[in-house]
């Protein structure tokens, strides 16, 4: 939400309750009742503070116009103190409540003078002239308390017209430069210098300001995770960041924004963005990268899975072929034509899903695929052939071994047939 809506919705609840109170109220101590310049006094004290009113010193009686210019303390001031709190809260509350807690802290802690320092200033001056960015002005105001009052009154702080005109190189913000004698270093104060460095060098230019905040509250800032002037400054940097992004037509994803916000508000414009946009780069390239290695997406995945499941099934049952081949020729041969009708129906449904360049991956996996299967069945072969071989020496060794059984049989045999003449020996005839 921009700070312009912020002010609308302010303008609701707000403005149609409190405000009308005041400035009636405004209107009475000023006695205003009657004056056709009423209303354009009331609306210039809430926008410019009271010193607004030294343009109207005609319009208003002599004795209240010194009463309300004298001191800080009187009635009317009061009043736009009031104002200018309320004003803040209604603002900020909802869309910045960090905001509203750091401004507490002061109001109800041990720095109450500063805090009313910076809304008494506020209630003299007004904050019309912060309006690019109300909250870095307070912030700042608070933050670096040793600056003296006087400074920011006299201050241009917070006139970006004012800045953009000035020389934009490093070195003007710079006290005791050698550009020290430049019409902009005279004509500014150091709070000018000090809203230029932070507004174009971001968090890490105040370090070259501790002379005017106290050291701890420096380092403590210097942590962006407890940094309220880090969280200003993004705030600051919001609206011109991110419509220069969508200018350039970069696409608002995956917080690159707030990621490119980040950056800046730490860095300063040039630093920053260029940093980011080294990192946003890398990111697009990996996005890229991871894009072309998924497409076109988690069903292509999928798919893919599921063919290498099914390629490293055909695998794991060539195996069982090759363990099984020997003991079942039968079996093999059924095993090898199931084999062939499922890896045709992988391949028809491969070239159904996938694109050319896949296909080109499948063919080469299917090349491998093909040489791994005629290599296990050369293996087979000489296996099955070397079991044959091996058979065949069985059968002939068998052979061998019955025909010299058969052999010794009948030698055997001839003898017991040649002996039985010999044991009829003469003593054994019988004359006749």
């Amino acid at each position: 939400m921009t700070e312009s809506s912020h002010e609308s919705v302010m303008e609701v609840s707000f403005a149609n309750d409190t405000i009308k109170s005041m400035a009636d109220e405004i209107a009475e101590i000023l006695d205003l009742d009657g004056s056709e310049s009423k209303s354009q006094i009331v609306n210039d004290l809430f926008e410019n503070g009271r010193q607004s009113l030294v343009k109207y010193e005609e319009d208003i009686i002599c004795e209240q116009y010194k009463d309300v210019m004298n001191g800080s303390e009187n009635k009317m001031m009061c009043l736009l103190k009031k104002y200018y709190r309320r004003k803040w809260e209604e603002q900020y509350g909802k869309s910045n409540p960090w905001f509203i807690s750091f401004i507490g802290q002061y109001q109800n802690g041990e720095n109450h003078d500063i805090y009313e320092r910076v809304l008494t200033h506020a209630a003299e001056y007004g904050d019309n002239n912060t309006e690019n960015c109300r909250i870095l002005s307070i912030v700042l105001q608070l933050l670096f308390e040793t600056v003296d009052d006087d400074c920011w009154t006299k201050t241009k702080l917070f006139a970006d017209q004012y800045l953009k005109e000035q020389p934009t190189s490093d070195s003007p913000y710079l006290r005791e430069t050698e550009n020290s004698n430049d019409r902009f270093l005279k004509e500014t104060n150091i709070c000018d210098s000090l809203w230029y460095a932070i507004t174009n060098d971001g968090l890490k230019s105040i370090t070259k300001y501790s002379d005017y905040i106290i050291p701890f509250v420096m380092h403590e800032q210097l942590n962006k995770s407890q940094s309220v002037l880090f969280e200003a400054l993004r705030e600051y940097y919001r609206t011109q960041l991110f419509s220069l992004l969508k200018e350039n037509r970069i696409p608002h994803r995956q917080q690159l924004y707030d990621l490119a916000l980040d950056n800046v508000a730490e860095h300063g414009w040039l630093t920053g963005i260029q940093k980011r946009k080294a990192q946003a780069n890398e990111a697009l390239e990996q996005q890229k990268e991871n894009k072309e290695r998924n497409a076109p997406g988690e069903n292509k995945k999928s798919h893919k899975q599921g063919q290498k499941k099914s390629i490293d099934q055909q695998e794991q049952n060539l195996k069982e072929e090759g363990q099984v081949g020997n003991k079942n020729p039968e079996n093999t041969l059924k095993n090898k034509s199931a084999t062939k009708k499922e890896k045709n129906k992988t391949q028809k449904a491969q070239s159904q899903s996938e694109d050319p360049n896949e296909q080109d991956k499948i063919k080469i996996v299917k090349k491998e695929w093909v040489n791994k299967k005629s290599n296990r069945e050369e293996e087979e072969k000489e296996e099955e052939e070397e079991a044959d071989k091996e058979q065949k020496q069985q059968a002939t060794s068998n052979l061998q071994g019955i025909n010299t059984c058969s052999e010794n049989k009948h030698t055997k045999t001839s003898l017991t047939e040649a002996a039985a003449p010999c044991n009829q020996g003469p003593g054994n005839r019988n004359f006749e």
